[in-house]
Order: C-alpha cells, then sequence, then structure tokens
C-alpha cells in the first residue's frame, strides 16, 4: 500500500513540470475559450426557450420544453467532453509513465480527443455522473464556472437539510452515487487504454472492482490523508516561521503569511488532481494484472505540436529557475492584490445597509407598527415588510398567505375583505399595542415612518399581479414615498408591472436560483439569498449596474461571510448584532441612482 503510494509520488516527481504545465494550459483554456463558449451556448438556448433568464422555480420549466431539453443535454455533452479531454489526458500521461514511456503532453490531449467518439450512446450517461461527483472532488477548473452558469439552489439544499427524513435520503443517494463511483472509477481507463467505448468499460469496471470496491475506497482514502498531511505540515510550518524566528507579527506579515497559503493552497490543489489520476491508474495496472502486462495503447500528435512542445521544454530545462520566478512573481501580485482586498472587506466602516427582517429588532410582533417603530429608534436603515392584498384590494402587511401562524385561524388574507379583517377575533401577543391593527395597512405604515425611514416592501403575490402593482403604484405616490419605497417579489411580472405603473419607483428581484444572463431583469436591485453570493456574481450585477441585497443572515458567522462580498444590504433578523459587527449607523445606505 505505502510502496503504491511512494511509487505514485516518484513518477509526479520524474514529470512535474509535464503535469504542471497542462494544468495551466488547460486552465487558460477553460478560462478563455471552453467556459465562455458553453456560456454563450447557454444564453443562447434560453434565448430560444425564454426571455434570456430564467430564475427561481421557473428556471426548471426549462424541462417542460422539449428544446430546452434538447439544448440541456447538448450543454451536457459539451461539459463532460472537456472534461474528458482533461482528466484523460492526466490518464495516458500516467499509463506511460506506468510502462517508462514518457510522451508529450500534446500527443495526450490529441489521443483524449480521439478517444470521445467512443462516448457516445448511453455511456454518456457515466461521463455525466462522473462529471457531477468527481469534478467537485478534484477541483478541475471547469466547474467553478459551470456552477454560476447552472447553480444548485442554495434554498432547496437548506430545505433538505432541514428535515430529518430528507436529510438521510438525500444522504443515501449520495452513498449510492460514490458506490457507483468507485465500481466505475476504472471506466475511462479501458475507454482510452484498451480502446473499449464506455458501456462496455462500465462493465468491464465493474468486475475489476467487485472484489475490492471497499478497499478501493479506503486506498484513495489513506493516499489523500497521506498527501494532505504533508501538504498541512508544509502549511503549518510556513505559519510558525514567525514564532520560531520571535518575530512580532503585524497585520501586513499577518497578510502576507495568508496570502501565501492561499496561493500555495492553490498550486497544491493542481498538484493533487495529477497525483489521485495517477494513483487510480496504477491500481487500475493492478487489477488488470497479467491482461496488461505490455502497454499497446497507440497515441496520435501533430509534428507542429511536438515541436512547440519539445522547444517549451528544452528551454525549461535549460532555464531551471523560470518555474520558481514565475511562483514568486505571482506570490508577489496575489499578495499585494489580497493586501488591498482585505483593506476593503474589513467590517468596520462599510458602507452596507442594515434591513430588519419583518420589521423585527429584538422581539417585536412581525410586519407590525410596533416593529417599524422599534426599528426606527434603534436606527436601523431599512425595515423590511411583507404585504398582500384583500378581497377588496387592501394592501395589509402579513406574511402567509393565511392566518393560522400567526393568529391560530384557518382565514387566508387574499379571500377576506380589509373590515371582515378589522372584525376577526385574535389573540395578540403580551405587550402589543391595543391602538395598534393586528394587520396594518400599507399606508399606516408609511404614516408611521412619516417618510423617515425606507420600507423594503417585499410583494406576497397570489395570480393578481397587475391589480396588485396597480394599487402599490397608487399608495406610494399617495404618500409621496417613491424615493422610500423600494418593492421587491419572487413575481418578475409583479415588477414588472409596478415600473410600468411609476417608473420612479425602486425595484428588486428576489432570487433564490437563476439560469442564464440576469441583466436582461430590469431592476435596480438584486435581493438574493445568502447562497448565490460569489464574486463572480457580485462581479456581473456590478457591471450591470445593479444593487445587491442579501436575505437572510442571521449569525454572526453569516453576516461576516456576506461582508466579504461588495453587497448594498442585509436583511436579518438580528439587525442590532449586523450594526455592532459593522461598528456605526449609516445615513444614506442605498445610492438610488
Amino acid at each position: 500500500m505505502f510502496r503504491l503510494i511512494i511509487s505514485s509520488l516518484w513518477d509526479f516527481r520524474k514529470s512535474w513540470r509535464k503535469y504542471l504545465l497542462f494544468s495551466f494550459f488547460y486552465l487558460l483554456l477553460s478560462s478563455y475559450v471552453l467556459i465562455p463558449f458553453l456560456g454563450y451556448f447557454l444564453n443562447r438556448l434560453l434565448l430560444v426557450v425564454s426571455s434570456g433568464v430564467l430564475i427561481n422555480s421557473g428556471a426548471f420549466s426549462l424541462l417542460l420544453d422539449p428544446r430546452g431539453i434538447i439544448g440541456l443535454v447538448l450543454l451536457s455533452t459539451l461539459a463532460v467532453s472537456f472534461t474528458f479531454i482533461q482528466v484523460g489526458t492526466l490518464i495516458i500521461l500516467a499509463h506511460k509513465n506506468n510502462f517508462g514511456k514518457e510522451i508529450l503532453v500534446s500527443e495526450g490531449i490529441l489521443t483524449s480527443l480521439a478517444s470521445i467518439r467512443r462516448m457516445l450512446g448511453l455511456g454518456a450517461l457515466y461521463l455525466a455522473l462522473l462529471f457531477f461527483l468527481i469534478i467537485p472532488i478534484v477541483n478541475i477548473p471547469v466547474m467553478p464556472e459551470l456552477s454560476e452558469l447552472v447553480n444548485f439552489p442554495q434554498l432547496l439544499m437548506d430545505s433538505i437539510m432541514g428535515n430529518i427524513l430528507t436529510r438521510l435520503l438525500y444522504f443515501l443517494v449520495v452513498g449510492l452515487f460514490i458506490y457507483l463511483l468507485l465500481r466505475l472509477i476504472f471506466t475511462l481507463h479501458e475507454v482510452l487504454i484498451e480502446d473499449q467505448r464506455v458501456w462496455p468499460g462500465m462493465k468491464t469496471s465493474m468486475k475489476l472492482t467487485k472484489q475490492i470496491s471497499f478497499t478501493l475506497l479506503f486506498k484513495l482514502l489513506i493516499f489523500d490523508i497521506v498527501v494532505f498531511s504533508l501538504g498541512a505540515l508544509f502549511f503549518t510550518a510556513l505559519s510558525s516561521i514567525p514564532q520560531l524566528l520571535d518575530m512580532e507579527v503585524n497585520y501586513i506579515i499577518r497578510s502576507y503569511l495568508v496570502t501565501l497559503s492561499s496561493f500555495l493552497t492553490y498550486i497544491y490543489s493542481m498538484i493533487l488532481i495529477p497525483l489521485n489520476i495517477i494513483f487510480i491508474t496504477k491500481l487500475y495496472t493492478q487489477a488488470k494484472g497479467a491482461s496488461l502486462r505490455e502497454d499497446h495503447m497507440k497515441t496520435y500528435n501533430l509534428k507542429a505540436f511536438t515541436v512547440i512542445e519539445n522547444k517549451i521544454f528544452v528551454q525549461l530545462k535549460r532555464k531551471s529557475i523560470l518555474f520558481p520566478s514565475m511562483l514568486i512573481v505571482s506570490i508577489i501580485a496575489t499578495f499585494f492584490a489580497g493586501y488591498f482586498i482585505n483593506q476593503s472587506t474589513i467590517y468596520a466602516g462599510r458602507d452596507v445597509a442594515v434591513i430588519s427582517h419583518r420589521s423585527i429588532v429584538t422581539e417585536e410582533f412581525e410586519n407590525s407598527l410596533m416593529g417599524i417603530r422599534a426599528s426606527m429608534e434603534a436606527e436601523i436603515d431599512l425595515v423590511e415588510i411583507d404585504v398582500m392584498m384583500t378581497a377588496d384590494q387592501v394592501i395589509v402587511l402579513h406574511h402567509d398567505y393565511s392566518l393560522q401562524r400567526t393568529f391560530g385561524l384557518p382565514d387566508f388574507v387574499g379571500d377576506l375583505t380589509y373590515e371582515e379583517i378589522l372584525e376577526l377575533d385574535v389573540t395578540l401577543p403580551p405587550g402589543f399595542p391595543p391602538e395598534d391593527p393586528p394587520l396594518p395597512t400599507l399606508g399606516e405604515a408609511f404614516d408611521t415612518t412619516g417618510g423617515d425611514t425606507a420600507l423594503l416592501i417585499d410583494v406576497k403575490t397570489n395570480d393578481n399581479d397587475e391589480a396588485f402593482a396597480r394599487e402599490l403604484a397608487r399608495v406610494i405616490e399617495a404618500h409621496g414615498m417613491e424615493e422610500k419605497a423600494y418593492i421587491q417579489s419572487f413575481s418578475n411580472t409583479l415588477v414588472r408591472h409596478v415600473q410600468q405603473m411609476n417608473p420612479e419607483i425602486i425595484t428588486s428581484q428576489i432570487l433564490y436560483y437563476s439560469l442564464g444572463n440576469l441583466a436582461t431583469l430590469d431592476v435596480d436591485f438584486y435581493t438574493v439569498h445568502h447562497g448565490m453570493l460569489s464574486h463572480s456574481f457580485v462581479r456581473r450585477a456590478r457591471q450591470n449596474n445593479k444593487g445587491i441585497l442579501v436575505w437572510t443572515v442571521n449569525t454572526e458567522e453569516a453576516i461576516k461571510e456576506a461582508l466579504q462580498y461588495d453587497i448594498d444590504g442585509l436583511i436579518t433578523n438580528q439587525p442590532l448584532l449586523a450594526r455592532e459587527i459593522l461598528g456605526r449607523s449609516i445615513e444614506e445606505p442605498l445610492d438610488e441612482d
């Protein structure tokens, strides 16, 4: 076992330049060619089946359109093909090294390209499984960008993890996938080395791993533990340098060490991918036994590629300082970039609005006038409220469609007139002001603020978007709150109607899932679930001149995590905690232009 680990490390040591060169090359290819192409393909697909973007639950409508299904199949085929080329090239390089044969990186790439034809058919389903299971584990460069183009709904994930039965089912499914992955782990080796199609390769892999699947898992775990341990020891030693030298660690040195460790961790992840492929390929050779005593694998190359690559490696061998120099320059550049980024993400002083969720500051009743007053007294920047429309089109403050959770009544807000709501016999919590209505109107909420505090109005529609938008615009205009009322909703139809009624009203689209180009959404802000936050999402929003509000972050850890991004506001049940972390109050939190 440990002899196999040492052998894998030794093989990597002999050809480390080749593996790193390929990793850098494929990273550049993915960033500037493959990913933009996949993004363009996806956006064209969405323009065919929709307006160019699908959001929240509407994203799943893509699966109801035959054109969408065909497009997704083609997109997945392209994605797994790109991944096949990368993993396949590493397998070919590792296999040839096992037999003491040195081949060029371009030779491995072209041989992988020639093998793609064998993935067509039902076997492509295996490659899709490999794509979704392997790539997140080994961090292949294609995955991060694709995960932003087609991201998994974090809200759905939270729902799964919030229930013990669904959580158990989720882990059972994941366990089944991992088991299948282990049983099929040699499929690509069969396709590339034995010139089989994917389906026969899967059968052979199942046969080879029949007796050793769990032993294989154990060996892979031991191998990665050893490799990770070596890396951990190095990074620990690196961070201990100031203590060993009895140095006083100031902010600059600490930032340098953090940035250096982050950069080396990235390089380390690039090393880990080929190391795992080398190790798995050695396990495959062992499992094949006598049937793989000799290498009969045919490879392909072009003379022009051979000449260029040979010249590159000659220069690398002559100028042994080239690689270290590249690393040093990258480390210095990354440090200065990281230093200024770290400076800009200090929590204190950030121009981020604190928004009280459902008007709650501490223990006030949700969506109440007392909550709005408490938010104003605590100098919270914005007050978020939920509104619904009664049967006679009066807008009232309430979150749920029914009154069951809040007042213990089975009635639905949309089925009652405003007069019927006033006549309801409700039990109010202790401390609720007797003069306050249980379900205040939006107009009463505006009167309570006196125009001094902005309201973030979360609109809960019920197939009444146009009428709701018309009444919203009327009430906002009647109270002169165009600059103090922010309309947000899951319903893009409602948001569009509000803009048509009064373009001066500030609007935001609530998002927990998106597919496609969000620039097509004509809104002022995105109100996003915190699970959707990423630096690339923020960058695209800023390029499109969109503001970003984040919902709902309630713990210190979640608030600080959200503040790592360039956002405009935090919707939270703990507004006092958020203000404490930010270290000040905000007079003009949002740019309404």
